[in-house]
């Protein structure tokens, strides 16, 4: 049975990896903070850059102070049009975040909250901002603890479901069937009287139930690590970057959007 557990760490393995994804993202901010606590803000820069990159893999605080620490480092570089964009998409995400007064100068504090009050009365040249899906793991997870894979599936993860479906209806369905036979070669036992065979009716027996046993063990295995997954990993996107352009015109203003799904 060792190609049966072999299959089955592949099988998990697959299912965690956007586990070990966003651990890796987190990682990267945390380098960003590090780094401009540092004042190293090109190392800074680069690092929160990569982590706005890829929403779906962070949470809306988080890009919320990635955008903040972003908006910093522009305007203390001076380019206060960057750091006007930045804050905006902070704000657009936590309309209650500010910079932290101990650690931030009066002057930028003072230009952020021009920025947010200006966000009420003013259109925005060019901005990104975001737009929030509920989060699927709740639902997803009580859908693969009724059936693995129907969860996944209802996060839009049509190949990790049909993994996780497959390897359960397989492990299941053997399971059933070495059930079955664990059951003949028990009565075969029990009904056996000719001494010389005692044994051999034993021996088969023992090793219907090992394989019986090991074949439920693997069917649970697999359940269990679909309803991690399903409750652990987000779905194909939490949240979606949506790039919006106002260009002024005279008498008006064109407008143009794109949605990234």
């Amino acid at each position: 049975m060792s190609r049966t557990y072999v299959i089955l760490l592949t099988v998990c393995a697959a299912l965690l990896v956007p586990t070990a994804t966003r651990a890796q993202s987190s990682t990267l901010l945390e380098q960003a903070v590090t780094a401009f606590e540092e004042l190293d803000y090109p190392v800074a820069r680069r690092a929160l850059s990569a982590f706005i990159a890829e929403p779906a893999r962070a949470t809306t605080s988080e890009l919320a102070n990635a955008h903040m620490l972003l908006g910093i480092i522009e305007f203390s570089e001076g380019v206060e049009a960057a750091a006007r964009l930045q804050f905006t998409s902070a704000l657009q995400l936590r309309p209650g975040i500010r910079p932290d007064p101990s650690s931030v100068s009066p002057k930028i504090i003072d230009y952020f909250d021009q920025v947010r009050s200006s966000l009420v009365s003013q259109p925005i040249a060019v901005e990104t901002r975001y737009v929030t899906i509920a989060d699927q793991r709740p639902a997803a997870a009580l859908r693969s603890m009724v059936l693995p894979g129907w969860g996944q599936l209802h996060k839009g993860q049509r190949g990790k479901a049909a993994v996780a479906g497959g390897a359960w209806f397989a492990t299941a369905g053997a399971t059933a069937v070495a059930h079955g036979v664990r059951r003949r070669a028990r009565q075969r036992y029990v009904d056996e009287t000719d001494p010389a065979l005692v044994s051999d009716r034993y021996d088969s027996f023992n090793r219907a139930h090992k394989a019986r046993n090991t074949l439920a063990l693997s069917a649970a295995i697999v359940w269990l690590a679909s309803y991690v997954d399903a409750l652990a990993t987000p779905g194909k996107r939490i949240i979606a970057p949506v790039q919006v352009t106002v260009v002024p015109q005279y008498g008006g203003a064109s407008f143009t959007a794109r949605l990234n799904f």
